[in-house]
């Protein structure tokens, strides 16, 4: 078996599978957009990993180096890799990893301003960008 698990609800799945970088990820398809949320994910996952990915509208990425996320560098080589519609980072300026960068150093490696900085997003599907991948960033809510 090559998942965790899959569990659906009123028309949510959610799916979860490890890597081969010893994470999990997680994938849940909810009102016909599919998000992905990469864990802590520290290296790059493999081809066969990022295949059964297939297309993502949302993408949550831990950005921040440290021990608990990919390097700048390496989140910003995913990107391009998966093509997500919208991307939010994760993990850093981390209060559990204080060796994680500040999202500017993420901003700067993937070239892309962010389009919202909130501490709340609705997303719809009709909302989101057709040929492009827009950054998010969620603010931490204290």
């Amino acid at each position: 078996m090559d998942t965790l698990g899959e569990c659906e609800v009123k028309e949510v799945l959610a799916t979860t599978w490890p890597t081969d970088t010893g994470t999990i990820v997680f994938k849940i398809n909810a009102e016909n957009m599919s998000l992905v949320h990469l864990g802590r994910m520290t290296k790059k996952p493999d081809l066969e990993t990022l295949e059964k990915l297939g297309a993502i509208d949302v993408l949550f990425l831990p950005v921040g180096g440290g021990k608990n996320s990919l390097s700048p560098e390496d989140a910003a080589s995913l990107v391009t890799a998966l093509e997500p519609r919208i991307v939010i980072p994760m993990g850093y300026n981390c209060d559990t990893d204080k060796d994680a960068l500040p999202l500017s150093a993420f901003i700067k490696e993937l070239g892309i301003k962010p389009e919202i900085t909130d501490k709340k997003i609705i997303l719809k599907k009709k909302d989101l960008p057709a040929d492009e991948t827009k950054l998010m960033v969620l603010e931490k809510n204290i």
